[in-house]
């Protein structure tokens, strides 16, 4: 039985509705050591971000520079703290989409043996974070498909662990690989669409996929070479038919189905001659 919780709503709203949950700002307010000031510093920081245009990323990365400069009249920034403050959001220093960032980071830390919590000057600060900067700015205005990420995430740990003692069932015998399993193994991951993640218990433990593989073969062949082309040759009308039934459909336009096996092996080439 899972606990009683308070719904959270997800509002997609314009960047002058959007704000920073209060969990949040206090969270962020001890990252940058500015507790009694983080609410009008974040703020006019966050409104000035909304009003900066994609072609004007210059002002939006002096905006973040700002931000994370360090407290007691420092002119230096943190590149440590702005590190803490994605993850808050649930943007991890691994995300594909942060690598250059990381790189130039890198390619820093080799230049500067005794560089301390990965302080620096604004100007290569500025430097680093360029090539993310409008991920980051959409982060900090909090413009994420979840933008109460860290109630969100402890509300799916509150069900997590509710649903941790459960011993009901049995581990699936007619499969030889899912009969191997361990049934004491727990773990999950999320990532929404906006690569905002969390993973909680056993999320690293290798398991076997098995036909949930369909959707994400899909997905990738979906995106290499287009759905246009890949519907010519797959359907995703729903069939009717069994999970594993070989056979095709003289009715319908498509005679391979997504999640159907037919569908599986018809996606397989088109995904290697991709590649």
């Amino acid at each position: 039985k899972l606990p009683q919780v308070t719904q959270i709503t997800v509002k997609m709203s314009t960047i002058a509705e959007m704000s920073v949950p209060e969990k949040g700002v206090e969270y962020i307010g001890e990252v940058l050591e500015r507790k009694k000031s983080v609410v009008p510093f974040l703020t006019q920081t966050i409104n000035q971000l909304a009003l900066v245009r994609n072609e004007k990323m210059e002002r939006a990365a002096d905006l973040i520079c700002t931000l994370f400069r360090l407290p007691h009249g420092s002119t230096d920034c943190s590149f440590f703290r702005l590190i803490k403050v994605l993850r808050s959001f649930g943007i991890w220093e691994n995300d594909p989409r942060l690598k250059q960032m990381f790189d130039r980071m890198k390619k820093h830390d080799e230049e500067n043996e005794d560089c301390r919590q990965w302080a620096m000057s604004q100007e290569k600060f500025k430097e680093i974070i360029f090539p993310c900067t409008i991920l980051i700015s959409r982060t900090l205005r909090n413009q994420l498909i979840i933008p109460s990420w860290l109630d969100f995430t402890q509300l799916i740990e509150t069900i997590f662990e509710s649903c941790r003692e459960s011993k009901e069932g049995e581990v699936a015998s007619y499969i030889p690989q899912l009969a191997r399993q361990s049934p004491h193994t727990w773990g999950m991951s999320i990532c929404t669409i906006d690569g905002q993640r969390f993973s909680l218990g056993d999320s690293k433990k290798n398991f076997c996929l098995q036909s949930v593989s369909k959707a994400f073969n899909y997905a990738i062949v979906a995106s290499e070479i287009g759905s246009h082309v890949l519907h010519q040759y797959v359907g995703h009308e729903p069939s009717g038919r069994l999970f594993n039934e070989i056979c095709l459909d003289s009715n319908s336009e498509f005679s391979a189905k997504t999640c159907l096996k037919q569908g599986k092996i018809g996606s397989n080439p088109m995904k290697m001659s991709k590649k």
